[in-house]
């Protein structure tokens, strides 16, 4: 009786010992996908239930290896201390500032030699004028001859005075080269301080926070750009070059004359000044005018940004009219067409600066229309313009990704979309296949969407920038699986597509263990819904990457680490989960994939392969490797039975025949 019961207890205890079995793999681990309404909004799911072990070490192990889920939260990358608004304000200033800077500097030179320039052509032109004027002691003989004539023909006629004598043309031609370059000296003059008026206004942020200043900033920059104010900087050097050469010109002419022809072309030159002077001063009133009156979903224009206080004088002026004659006709025709824009003239009284215009402009002509589709046009294209002028600034990388993870989704994915395509047409597209879903109010969908949208983010960066693809890899990684492993239960519609992270270079060595621990429990869970998925042909490169890191972990593993237990258990349920997913395929295209993933790859890296195997002991008294053993063997034994391989390269390697046979003379035992 107690020999029976000893046997019974110690039968039990090695049952005990095999780990489960594939029916518990099927059973215990198939996931229950969920159930999704039309809009892609999460209706049921079943909960992932792991398998339950007798020992506290091993549920330890578990807890640590439970599959991460889409929580708004990054476990990898470098730690983030400060403010990353901050940061891009402060990027944004610095380049403003040597940008501006260097343009002040240039102008403040320019108007020095313009200065210096215009005394010496006023030396030469004071002189110079003279020629043109006929001296006055040649006509008298001329006026004596005309009376002596006269006395003697007193019966005759009195003929006409004779005509003034003319002036040598060439007098002319040097006081118009000279006049002109003095006007053209003194126009780079009054065209320089202009400028640094408008440079001025563009610097002036106030006391805004980074965001704030950041959208600010980008709606200046675009204005500098749209508005020529770079081109307008640059001719001012041609002026004065054209000023010296015409100064030139005129001493080698070394004459000049009064006349109509020289008050002409004087008049003619400044005129131009001043035409420009005249337009530059009524432009924003004009602009305010149009926009104001305009009836379009378009975002409007970025402002016009001559700033000036004879502008400021114009568009106040602007906006007094237009208010009074409003309230005088009291006529629809010159109310606003659109409810939206009802009281702009009034909203807009009450900026008392140029900087309050912009902070109304940006509020009411752009905020306001783009609001409507949950899209802010001028932090997007802020943020593209870090993206793509800092893409080699490690520092300005991570304040961008940062920045859009603390973005609303459909912001975000407007930050892609326009990174991606370089415009903001294809924006609406985008967030209209994606809002519906997005903006359910599901903090899950949320987070699925924040991270699919950070990965696409830093996806975006390396792809330019490929010195960063080692560093941002963890990141990438985290963000990848864990956002491929979510779209496993909830098609969110209007993402991106993400390209897997390539963990065949240097950087794959340096993954922290956790984070290969979790993509393996991703493309795990990918094996069981296989059958299940529409288009598997999109997750090729996920199982190819999976067995690059679980071979990662087999060249890299030691025994003396202290999760070696929790390393061991994770790719012991990667090969049983290979295993499931070999022998439940039926698919033509699947079968294929077999071929080229797991005969290639385990010829590929044989000798890692058997160099592990044989490390791990014949016997089962520590679980973890004696389950791993076990997984291995099943996983040899199930590629030998698969189909007829046996024309593959790898059937005809020692080794393997070798181990598959150990294999195989195990198989009752294991299973």
């Amino acid at each position: 009786m107690v020999f029976v019961l000893f046997v019974s207890v110690s039968g039990l205890s090695k049952r005990r010992q095999i780990p489960f079995t594939m029916s518990r793999i099927q059973g215990k681990r198939q996931d229950t996908l969920s159930s999704i309404s039309e809009t892609g909004t999460l209706v049921s799911e079943s909960d992932e239930k792991p398998a339950r072990h007798r020992t506290s070490s091993s549920q330890h192990i578990h807890s640590q290896s439970r599959r991460w889920k889409g929580d708004n939260r990054a476990r990898h990358g470098n730690a983030w201390k400060d403010n990353p608004w901050k940061t891009c304000h402060r990027l944004t200033h610095r380049h403003d500032h040597n940008m501006v800077k260097a343009q002040t500097e240039e102008v403040q030179n320019l108007l020095i030699f313009a200065s210096l320039f215009s005394a010496v052509v006023t030396s030469f032109a004071i002189d110079s004028y003279k020629f043109l004027q006929v001296d006055p002691e040649g006509k008298v003989p001329d006026l004596l001859n005309q009376i002596l004539e006269s006395l003697s023909n007193s019966t005759n006629e009195i003929s006409s005075p004779a005509s003034d004598p003319t002036v040598d043309k060439t007098f002319v031609r040097i006081n118009i080269y000279w006049f002109i370059s003095l006007s053209l000296s003194l126009i780079t003059v009054l065209l320089g301080t202009t400028c640094m008026q408008w440079l001025r206004e563009y610097k002036h942020l106030g006391s805004l926070s980074f965001k704030d200043a950041l959208i600010l900033r980008n709606l200046r920059y675009e204005g500098l750009i749209k508005w020529k104010v770079p081109f307008i900087l640059s001719i001012l050097p041609f002026l004065l070059q054209a000023a010296l050469i015409l100064f030139f010109a005129g001493i080698v002419e070394l004459m000049w004359t009064l006349n109509f022809c020289v008050t002409v072309t004087i008049v003619a030159s400044i005129g131009l000044a001043v035409i420009f002077m005249v337009v530059t001063a009524v432009a924003p009133a004009v602009q305010f005018l149009l926009e104001e009156g305009r009836e379009s979903t378009s975002p409007a224009e970025p402002p016009c940004p001559y700033r000036s206080p004879q502008s400021w004088v114009c568009l106040q002026a602007a906006i007094r009219c237009k208010i009074a004659i409003q309230r005088i006709r009291k006529c629809p025709c010159w109310n606003f067409r659109s409810d939206k824009k009802k009281g702009l003239c009034d909203v807009f009284m009450q900026a008392e600066s140029w900087f309050r215009y912009d902070l109304t402009w940006s509020r009411n002509l752009r905020t306001t229309e783009i609001h409507t589709r949950g899209v802010d046009i001028d932090l997007v294209h802020g943020l593209k313009w870090m993206a793509k002028t800092f893409a080699e600034n490690m520092e300005a990388v991570q304040a961008v990704h940062q920045c859009v993870r603390q973005l609303d989704p459909i912001t975000g994915l407007s930050v892609c979309s326009v990174l991606r395509n370089g415009d903001f047409t294809m924006v609406d597209e985008y967030a209209q296949s994606a809002s519906s879903v997005i903006c359910s109010g599901d903090e899950e969908i949320e987070a699925i969407a924040q991270d699919h949208i950070s990965a696409t983010i830093l996806e975006h960066f390396v792809t330019v920038s490929p010195q960063f693809e080692s560093t941002l890899l963890p990141l990438r990684l985290e963000l990848y699986s864990k956002s491929r492993a979510e779209n496993l239960r909830v098609v969110v519609p209007g993402l991106p597509r993400l390209r897997c992270p390539d963990v065949g270079g240097d950087g794959a060595a340096e993954l922290p263990i956790d984070l290969v621990v979790q993509y393996l429990l991703y493309v795990e869970r990918l094996l069981l819904h296989a059958a299940s998925l529409p288009n598997w042909g999109s997750y090729d490169e996920d199982m190819d990457a999976g067995w690059k890191l679980m071979c990662s972990v087999m060249h890299n593993y030691s025994s003396f680490d202290p999760r070696g237990a929790e390393i061991l258990q994770t790719v012991s349920r990667f090969l049983r989960s290979n295993k499931v997913f070999i022998t439940a395929t039926n698919s033509p295209h699947l079968k294929n994939i077999i071929q080229r993933l797991y005969l290639d790859r385990v010829y590929d890296c044989l000798d890692t392969f058997l160099s592990f195997y044989n490390t791990l002991p014949e016997t089962t008294a520590i679980e973890s490797d004696g389950e791993l053993k076990q997984s291995i063997e099943l996983f040899v034994v199930c590629l030998c039975d698969y189909g007829t391989p046996y024309s593959h390269p790898l059937f005809q390697m020692p080794g393997w025949l070798e181990m598959a046979a150990k294999a195989k003379g195990r198989l009752p035992e294991i299973v």
